[in-house]
C-alpha cells in the first residue's frame, strides 16, 4: 500500500484523509526542534498545544496513526531536550514539559470522541506472514538505497574511529576520556549482538526484517555519531533519521504482529505501510538534498554512477503515475476530455442492475437537485443493493444521511451490532415493497426519514405495487414530489 495507489482509486477511508494531518504533526515537531532554543516561552507553549490539539486528531481521524506519532512526539521533544540538558538545563526541563503537555492534550482536546468511542475486536496476535524482500524493495526501495548511501557518508569516518579504538584501544579509546578495554569490549558487543541477530532472523526466515534490523542498527548509529559530533549541522541529521528509525521499526514490527481478528493481516499491513511510506519519503527527501551537496562538494568520481544509479530508480518509480493512471482509467467508464468533475462520467454511462439497463445521466439529475435544494442533514431513503454495485449513489454523491450505506465495513468492524445493519437491510425493503401506508409510515418515523428516491435503481429491486404508495401518499397529503426528472422522483415526507 502506498499513497498514490489510495489516491487513485478515490478510496476516501480514514487511511487516506489523515495523511494531510500526520504531515501537520511532522511540521510542527520539525519547528519544535528547529525552535528549542532560540525561542520564548510563549512560543514554546503554543507549539506543545497546537502540536497536541493535531497529534489528538489522529485519533479520532484514524487511530491506528495514533500510537506511532504518540511516539514520534515523544521521541522529537525529548531529543531536543537532551541536546539542551548541558547548555541549558532549565530549558531542557520546559521542552519535556512541553511534550508531556502535549501527550496530555492530545487526550483532553478530544475527551467527547474518547467517551463515546466503540472499539472491536482491538488486541494483536503473531503474525503468520512476512513480507517478502523483493515485495518490500518494489515500494521502497528507491528510498531505501537513499537511505544507504547517506547512513554510508555518515557513518564513513565514525567507522573508521571505530575500527581504531577496536585495533588499538590504548591509543584511540582513551581519547574521549573512556577506559580502553570498556570501549572495545561496548563495541565488540554491539557488533556481535547485531550480527547474531542478523543471522538469526535471516535463518528463521524473515529475511527482510534481518535486512531493515541491520539497516536500523546502522541508523542508530548515525544518530549517536551526530549526536556526538557537537556540530549544529550534523545534529540537524536527527530528525530525518528518527523518521528513518521509525519506518524501519514499524515494517519489522509487522512481520511479527497483526491486528488481532485481522483478515490475515492485511488492515494491518495497508494501515501501517502508509506509515512507512510518509516517513520514509520524508526522510530520504533530506537524504537525497544532502547527498547531492556533499557529492558536488566532494566532486569524486564515485558520485557519478550513484546519481545515475538514483536517477535511473527514479524514473523506474515513476513508470507507475503514469502507466498505472492510465489502466485505472481504461478499468472505468469513458469521460471525454480532461475535467475535475467526478460526475461528468454519468452523463454518457449505461449501466446494468437486475437485468434493468439504467442511465446514470438520470440519476445525476437528481443528484444535482438534492445537492442545489436541500439544507441540513435530512435522511435519504434509497435503495439497498449488493456490494460493488450502484447502491448508496445518494449518499456518495451528496454527503447526505440514508438508512443503510455500503454495509460490509459496519459488520466486519462492528460485530456485535451486525444484527443491526441486516435489520436495516431489511426495513429498507419493507418501506419500498409494502403497500401498507400505516407499516411505511412507522419505519419512516423509525429512521426520521424525509426524502425517498424512486428512481431506476428502485425499479429494479422492488415490485411496482410498492413503489406505487408513494404517489398514493401524494395524494393523500402525506408527502410531496419535490423532483420529477426522466426515470428518478423524490419525494419528501411530511412530518
Amino acid at each position: 500500500e502506498f499513497p498514490f495507489f489510495t489516491f487513485l482509486f478515490a478510496d476516501l477511508h480514514a487511511h487516506m484523509i489523515v495523511i494531510p494531518f500526520t504531515l501537520l504533526v511532522i511540521g510542527l515537531l520539525t519547528a519544535v526542534f528547529l525552535g528549542r532554543s532560540g525561542r520564548g516561552i510563549l512560543w514554546l507553549a503554543s507549539a506543545s498545544a497546537v502540536t497536541g490539539a493535531a497529534l489528538g486528531s489522529l485519533f479520532a481521524i484514524n487511530s491506528w496513526d495514533y500510537p506511532a506519532y504518540a511516539l514520534l512526539t515523544l521521541g522529537i521533544f525529548g531529543l531536543s531536550a537532551l541536546l539542551l540538558w548541558r547548555e541549558n538545563p532549565v530549558r531542557a526541563g520546559m521542552v519535556l514539559a512541553g511534550g508531556a503537555a502535549a501527550i496530555i492534550l492530545s487526550y483532553l482536546a478530544f475527551i467527547p470522541f474518547h467517551q463515546t468511542y466503540e472499539t472491536f475486536g482491538a488486541g494483536a496476535d503473531v503474525s503468520k506472514w512476512a513480507t517478502p524482500i523483493k515485495d518490500y524493495l518494489t515500494i521502497h526501495g528507491l528510498f531505501v538505497l537513499i537511505a544507504i548511501m547517506f547512513l554510508a557518508a555518515q557513518l564513513r569516518q565514525p567507522a573508521l574511529a571505530a575500527w581504531r579504538v577496536l585495533i588499538r584501544p590504548d591509543r584511540h579509546g582513551a581519547v574521549s576520556g573512556w577506559d580502553p578495554s570498556v570501549v572495545r569490549v561496548g563495541l565488540a558487543a554491539l557488533l556481535i549482538g547485531t550480527g547474531v541477530l542478523v543471522i538469526y532472523l535471516a535463518a528463521a526466515g524473515f529475511i527482510t526484517a534481518a535486512a531493515l534490523t541491520l539497516l536500523l542498527a546502522l541508523t542508530g548509529a548515525a544518530g549517536l555519531a551526530a549526536w556526538l559530533s557537537g556540530n549544529g549541522s550534523r545534529r540537524t541529521t536527527l530528525v530525518p533519521l528518527v523518521f528513518l528509525a521509525l519506518a524501519l521499526g514499524i515494517s519489522i514490527g509487522v512481520d511479527f504482529v497483526r491486528l488481532g481478528g485481522d483478515i490475515g493481516r492485511m488492515n494491518t499491513l495497508f494501515k501501517l505501510y502508509l506509515e512507512v511510506w510518509v516517513l520514509f519519503a520524508l526522510a530520504s527527501g533530506f537524504m537525497a538534498w544532502r547527498l547531492a551537496a556533499l557529492w558536488s562538494q566532494s566532486r569524486s568520481l564515485l558520485s557519478v554512477p550513484l546519481v545515475v544509479l538514483l536517477a535511473g530508480l527514479l524514473l523506474a518509480a515513476s513508470v507507475y503515475p503514469v502507466l498505472g493512471t492510465q489502466a485505472r482509467l481504461a478499468d472505468r467508464w469513458s469521460v471525454p476530455g480532461w475535467t475535475l468533475d467526478g460526475t461528468a462520467y454519468m452523463l454518457h454511462a449505461e449501466h446494468f442492475e437486475e437485468e434493468r439497463r439504467l442511465l446514470l445521466a438520470d440519476d445525476l439529475e437528481g443528484i444535482h437537485w438534492l445537492q442545489g435544494n436541500v439544507e441540513g442533514s435530512p435522511v435519504v431513503l434509497e435503495a439497498h443493493t449488493p456490494q460493488y454495485r450502484w447502491g448508496s449513489r445518494i449518499a456518495k454523491y451528496t454527503g447526505l444521511p440514508t438508512v443503510l450505506g455500503w454495509p460490509w465495513h459496519q459488520v466486519q468492524q462492528r460485530g456485535p451490532h451486525a444484527s443491526e445493519v441486516r435489520h436495516r437491510v431489511q426495513d429498507i425493503a419493507t418501506m419500498y415493497e409494502t403497500t401498507n401506508l400505516q407499516e411505511a409510515a412507522k419505519l419512516f418515523s423509525k429512521y426520521e426519514v424525509e426524502y425517498v428516491i424512486v428512481g431506476g435503481l428502485e425499479q429494479a429491486y422492488y415490485p411496482a405495487e410498492g413503489l406505487g404508495k408513494f404517489r398514493e401518499l401524494a395524494e393523500q397529503g402525506n408527502a410531496e414530489v419535490v423532483f420529477s426528472g426522466q426515470t428518478m422522483q423524490v419525494f419528501r415526507i411530511s412530518r
